[in-house]
């Protein structure tokens, strides 16, 4: 998972790839964790309007959308795409573009 730590269009092509063909015996919510940090690591590093938020009373983080009020926080839909082997990657840059990132 060497792609965990790049940043460009075709990483994305790579994260897919784990989804759909991941071993059967991984942890889907710590999978789910990961590749959802990944993916809102994506975006931050791809878009000037996005960045982490770290909300401690509620032990959470998420990546915020500058000016656009939008909220990006993966997690429960990246663990069922893990689950079905869904492709999630692209779709989530796709949907976070379409909220201004």
């Amino acid at each position: 998972m060497t792609w965990l730590h790049r940043y460009d269009e075709a990483d994305l092509d790579d994260a897919d790839a784990f989804v759909t063909a991941h071993e059967d015996g991984i942890d889907p919510e710590q999978a789910g964790h990961d590749l959802s940090v990944y993916l809102c690591n994506w975006i931050v590093m791809n878009s000037r309007l996005a960045q982490w938020f770290l909300d401690p009373r509620a032990r959470i983080c998420y990546v915020e959308l500058t000016g656009r009020e939008s909220l990006l926080d993966p997690y429960r839909h990246v663990v069922t795409c893990l689950i079905d082997r869904v492709p999630v990657a692209h779709r989530f840059v796709e949907q976070a573009r379409n909220l201004g990132a």
